[in-house]
């Protein structure tokens, strides 16, 4: 597989990345910018050194295109956003990288569908809010939920358009 992890040099991202490179398969990181100082907690150098890095914004569906096409890319995990303190600090831009990024992201697989095989996007308990509001016990499908942040709207926005 060529893998192209959106994200991936955040907490999570390391711990996919140094699976699926033990799984043989070839990673590709989007970022806004390279910073492997995550990586460097849970990889090696050597693991690191073979990973590509694509320059770019989640935001920027244009971009998104050229990478998968240019580098042949065949699966997608999106896992890059913003995180709770900045969507507090920054509605507007939350929800341009959170909610626009992702749609981005299911968009450029709609233009790619022929190549990429599938995607894979991480929600949140976020969408859930604070255990109180629920019954002791697992919840089911039916939930509703009730976030008490930006973030988690967010991903109710997006687990909405994965749809």
């Amino acid at each position: 597989m060529r893998v192209l992890i959106t994200g991936g040099y955040g907490f999570l991202g390391s711990w996919i990345v140094k699976d699926l490179f033990a799984g043989g398969h070839s990673i590709f990181l989007y970022d806004i910018k390279q910073d492997a100082e995550r990586l460097e907690v849970v990889l090696n150098k050597d693991i690191i050194s073979q990973t590509t890095f694509c320059e770019g914004n989640v935001t920027d569906q244009d971009r998104l295109i050229r990478t998968i096409r240019e580098h042949g890319i065949t699966h997608i995990i999106h896992l890059a956003g913003l995180q709770v303190p900045t969507c507090r600090a920054n509605p507007v831009l939350g929800a341009q990288v959170n909610v626009m990024g992702t749609l981005a992201i299911f968009e450029a697989y709609k233009e790619c569908r022929n190549q990429v095989k599938r995607v894979v996007y991480a929600s949140s308990a976020a969408v859930f809010g604070p255990p109180a509001d629920y019954p002791e016990g697992p919840l089911s499908d039916e939930v509703r939920l009730s976030p008490s942040t930006n973030y988690g709207f967010y991903k109710i926005c997006n687990d909405g358009n994965a749809k």
